[in-house]
């Protein structure tokens, strides 16, 4: 595959990426705004959610690829291909690393309150709006790193790729906690 065909498929890549976060983001603020549900409620949708990503990931682990864009299915051959045996090991720990999210937001549902409201009445806007634009800030700069990192070595360059994508990614996810962290109280504080 020529780099500008790889380039191609990376645009269309960051921008169905960006569409789902942004589709998903206001899917849930409505859900949240229209139907005030409890904390039970929608920690046991964001369970479900993550559930149903690692089932489509263990899926594309064993080889069944159902996704419903060609391009989509030729990028994924690309990586496969470049990656080599690394992409199974980072097949495999982006599978078990959002595997473990679920017993933990279980864990959550457990020790919650399970009647008080999600979020309480009358939250700014421009939380949301604050929010979103962290998430998509974050996950375009993931992207584009791990994308640049991809293209420009070749298979031999990129063993352990994987080792050291988990630490930065276990890193940042920890900066992105702080960061959510800081605005919910900031916000909740006012």
């Amino acid at each position: 595959m020529n780099s500008f065909e790889v380039r191609k498929l990376r645009l269309r890549q960051m921008i169905s990426t960006n569409l789902y976060i942004i589709v998903v983001l206001s899917l849930f603020t409505a859900a949240i705004v229209e139907l005030q549900p409890t904390r039970l409620q929608a920690l046991s949708a964001v369970v479900t959610f993550i559930a149903t990503i690692c089932f489509l990931n263990w899926l594309e682990f064993k080889g069944i690829d159902l996704r419903p864009f060609s391009w989509a299915k030729r990028l994924v051959s690309y990586e496969k291909e470049k990656l080599g045996p690394e992409w199974y090991k980072h097949k495999s720990s982006e599978l078990y690393s959002r595997a473990i999210l679920i017993p933990l937001l279980s864990l959550q549902l457990l020790f919650d309150n399970r009647n008080e409201p999600f979020l309480p009445n009358g939250l700014d806007p421009f939380y949301w709006l604050t929010l979103a634009v962290a998430i998509i800030l974050v996950v375009n700069l993931h992207l584009f790193f791990r994308n640049r990192k991809i293209d420009r070595l070749s298979t031999a360059e990129l063993q352990g790729y994987t080792k050291k994508e988990f630490g930065i990614s276990l890193v940042m996810g920890l900066v992105m906690f702080f960061v959510v962290a800081s605005f919910i109280i900031f916000f909740l504080t006012l």
